[in-house]
């Protein structure tokens, strides 16, 4: 028996989804009682693209909100969001600062959202020049509210039905243990495990996966 886990999907600052993929070789069940894991913080920054229409001049900001890491996946995530459309791409300095360049002649805005405050701060950011430095200060995004002890509500699903649903207090960084019945009776099984952080919009990752 063998398992995958993919990335986890950012559904909301506070809000992640992992998927596992079970791969069953047995010719029974297979029953597995206990879930471990531990949870580690990944900070991330919210990106609404704005785009305006030349005839019009109106300007139309998207209803979605990309979420960004704030990590090495930066890079790759921001060139996902706008390389689709050929309109620029990014990559790191030497500096280590993310520098872009336009690859469409439109004018380019983008709104940058900081949700680590009582209130979103809002930031809209143009890419005036065909290549230079996003003129946003990532740095000076400071998560609140870094107590070890973070509510989390684990609820996990297979095809769309819940089979576990429960709230925890968990200390960063120490292994956990929770209770599971899951049987895994097809030979291709997958399941979904949300992870909502109730303590405030930290957004919290599953991290050393195991079942047993």
């Amino acid at each position: 028996m063998s398992f995958s886990i993919n990335k986890p999907k950012v559904l909301h600052y506070n809000i992640s989804e992992t998927t596992i993929k079970f791969n069953n070789d047995k010719s029974g069940d297979l029953v597995y009682n206990t879930l471990t894991f531990r949870l580690n913080i990944l900070a991330y920054i919210g990106l609404q693209k704005i785009s305006t229409d030349e005839e019009t001049k109106l300007t139309f900001i998207d209803e979605d909100i990309n979420y960004i890491p704030l990590n090495n996946d930066i890079i790759k995530d921001l060139n996902k969001l706008y390389l689709t459309k050929n309109e620029l791409y990014t990559e790191l300095s030497i500096s280590n600062q993310v520098v872009y360049h336009k690859i469409t002649d439109k004018n380019m805005f983008a709104l940058f959202i900081d949700p680590y405050h009582d209130y979103p701060i809002k930031t809209v950011v143009e890419f005036t020049n065909k290549t230079d430095v996003i003129p946003y200060r990532f740095g000076l995004i400071n998560i609140q509210n870094t107590n070890n002890i973070q509510k989390v509500k684990i609820i996990i699903t297979r095809s769309g039905d819940i089979i576990y649903d429960n709230d925890y207090n968990i200390d960063m960084g120490i292994q956990y243990d929770i209770p599971l019945n899951l049987v895994i009776s097809k030979k291709i099984e997958t399941i979904q495990i949300k992870l909502i952080n109730l303590s405030n919009k930290m957004n919290l990752q599953f991290d050393n996966i195991a079942f047993h």
